[in-house]
């Protein structure tokens, strides 16, 4: 009897082993098919000065997908495919860009017959994208060119970093500046998103294993909008919201003596000139917002998840509460605008200060 049951855990084993190493095989030979489609994409903004990012291929006739802060205010772009023994670069076109998304659509100047047949895929059903899913990361972090990490994925609903708008998929593979714009993919092979940030506590100094893509389902939207359109359009109100708490409600009271606030649910608006758009569409400063086409508003997040896949000029129905009485308005979404110059002074405010987490973004 003991023989036997050696010889079932020898065969057991043996076949435990087998498929491990196929399973490695297929692994490796994921990343040396995805490592050939990912770029090092050099921006110069003017002679002498610049920077370097990640990119990849997204399809045979030359398209790259980049952070767009890696080549923002660019004159030359240069890129480099993973060749040993063909190390030259190609220079590559700025076709269009969404900011808010931190993306760029690149295109390369060279023949079509020149380039790699690789080229990835963009995983754009967030059905498929899990939190707990393996991840891997390739990009030239550091300067430590064609990198590969590995993690899995800690949340897949964060808000982007500066927007409101952007959904990215927090993960644990450990990524570092030269990684913007590199691709996150499953084991698949399919691109899952586009790494954008990492998180560096204040006196840290170093990574902590929280890292930010943009995620699928938004990279996919955005690039198909890029590539037929050449913008990406997004509706927006055009106030400045602040959350409602027990703490938030304090300050509120004290900075606008005599103004009610009502409730710890629900959005302000602040800020609302005569002239503004949310003037004329019947929004008042310190109105409350409850709801919106009859769905609650808790927060911010809840009134911008709703609008953000409404087009541009349609209606939506408010309800605030304003001076304690609830009022009805009907509020048309107009289209969001992007300030370059907002963006630049984020840009430099960023090399100059450590990654720290941050509130909520409150302007929508």
């Amino acid at each position: 009897m003991k023989r036997y049951i050696a010889t079932f855990v020898l065969a057991c084993f043996l076949f435990c082993t087998q498929v491990t190493a196929e399973e490695l095989h297929k692994y490796n030979a994921l990343i040396e098919h995805s490592r050939d489609a990912v770029v090092v994409v050099a921006a110069e903004v003017e002679e002498g000065r610049g920077g370097y990012g990640s990119g990849f291929l997204i399809s045979a006739d030359g398209y790259l997908i980049t952070n767009y802060h890696v080549v923002h205010r660019s004159t030359i772009i240069r890129v480099w495919f993973y060749d040993e023994e063909d190390p030259k670069h190609y220079k590559a076109d700025l076709v269009a860009f969404d900011p808010v998304a931190d993306l760029a659509l690149l295109k390369l100047n060279v023949r079509e017959d020149m380039l790699p047949l690789t080229h990835l895929k963009i995983e754009g059903n967030l059905d498929r994208i899990q939190v707990g899913d393996e991840v891997i990361a390739i990009g030239h972090l550091l300067g430590l060119h064609w990198t590969v990490t590995r993690g899995h994925i800690s949340h897949v609903d964060r808000r982007a970093r500066h927007s409101v708008y952007v959904k990215t998929i927090q993960h644990t593979a450990p990524i570092n500046r030269g990684n913007s714009g590199g691709p996150l993919i499953n084991t698949e092979g399919h691109v899952i998103g586009v790494n954008t940030w990492v998180l560096i506590p204040k006196g840290q100094g170093q990574t902590v294993g929280v890292g930010y893509a943009v995620r699928g389902d938004v990279l996919y939207k955005s690039i198909k909008a890029l590539m037929q359109d050449g913008e990406r359009v997004r509706p927006s109100m055009g106030i400045m919201f602040s959350h409602l708490s027990e703490f938030s409600i304090k300050r509120l009271t004290k900075e606008n003596p005599g103004v009610f606030f009502p409730n710890t649910f629900g959005i302000v608006a602040s800020g609302v000139e005569e002239d503004s758009w949310a003037y004329k569409q019947g929004i008042r400063s310190h109105d409350v917002v409850v709801a919106v086409d009859g769905n609650p508003v808790n927060g911010l997040s809840d009134l911008v998840d709703y609008v953000m896949h409404l087009p541009v000029g349609q209606a939506v129905s408010l309800l605030v509460i304003r001076e304690g009485v609830f009022t009805k308005v009907d509020y048309e979404l107009k289209k969001l605008e992007f300030d370059l110059a907002y963006y630049d002074e984020r840009l430099e405010q960023e090399e100059n200060t450590e990654d720290t987490p941050e509130p909520e973004p409150e302007d929508e």
